[in-house]
């Protein structure tokens, strides 16, 4: 009966706008990433439910570069910078309007 109660409650909370859900469940960035060059990261699986951005930032914010995604599977995205870096970036996917969709922590050794 209290598991009932709760799983009652949890439904309430999250159909009432109580529980935030994602921006989107559809639109993922793969768990794995590779880096080819000291200038790249690729992520062999980004998966978008509509058109939108692909970015990696450093920790302050600073965009070191994106690349566009269209909906659906996108295979061997490549996002690429003018510099070499080293260290924990954030990759973000972002739509058109710039919400964000999905983003992960990446860190990046040569």
């Amino acid at each position: 009966m209290t598991h009932r109660l709760l799983t009652a409650a949890i439904l309430a909370l999250a159909t009432a706008g109580g529980i935030a859900a994602p921006a989107s469940a559809e639109s993922t960035i793969g768990l794995r990433y590779e880096r080819p060059t000291n200038y790249s990261v690729e992520f062999p699986v980004v998966r978008a439910d509509q058109a939108g951005t692909l970015a990696v930032l450093r920790a302050d914010g600073t965009v070191l570069g994106a690349t566009e995604v269209q909906p659906g599977l996108n295979a061997d995205v490549r996002v690429s910078w003018p510099t070499d870096e080293k260290g924990r970036f954030r990759a973000v996917l972002t739509d058109a309007a710039g919400t964000v969709l999905d983003e992960r922590w990446v860190r990046l050794r040569f």
